[in-house]
């Protein structure tokens, strides 16, 4: 499954990296890509600091989704 998410001014993963696809705020997700300011950021191997309303396409299972409503650091879109 693929679900948006924006990150919110203040959510607490702001400043953190996105390190190969990989969120550890976020478990059994991956990020498939970041949008900021309506440009795709590249991901592929190299870190990248989340920065508020950042766009992150996440990947991950069915149980993902209710981590993800769960989580105020984050906000689903759409």
């Amino acid at each position: 499954y693929f679900y948006d998410i924006i990150v919110p001014e203040k959510s607490r993963i702001i400043g953190q990296f996105i390190s190969r696809g990989n969120l550890n705020e976020i478990r059994s997700v991956k990020v498939e890509r970041l949008v900021r300011n309506g440009k795709e950021i590249d991901i592929e191997d190299k870190e990248v600091e989340i920065q508020a309303n950042d766009t992150l396409l996440l990947r991950g299972t069915s149980e993902t989704i209710y981590e993800l409503m769960q989580n105020p650091a984050i906000e689903l879109k759409g």
